[in-house]
């Protein structure tokens, strides 16, 4: 997502909230916010490390067959 569609959303955040929002899922909008802007933990590095797994796995397997 660009700046500017965020912009165009009006998406605005609770500075409170935000703080208290690492690693768990909460809603950090403040109220004048047009949308909700929703938290949602996630580790990223796990997920890009299970694909390379996956990956090299597969490439492992064609090449000995």
């Amino acid at each position: 997502m660009t700046l500017n569609k965020i912009v165009v959303l009006d998406a605005r955040t609770n500075a409170d909230n935000n703080a208290a929002a690492i690693g768990k899922e909460t809603d950090i909008s403040s109220r004048n916010s047009r949308v909700k802007v929703l938290v949602i933990p996630t580790i990223e590095e796990l997920v890009i490390t299970k694909n390379i797994k996956e990956i090299v796995e597969k490439e492992s397997k064609e090449q000995k067959s």
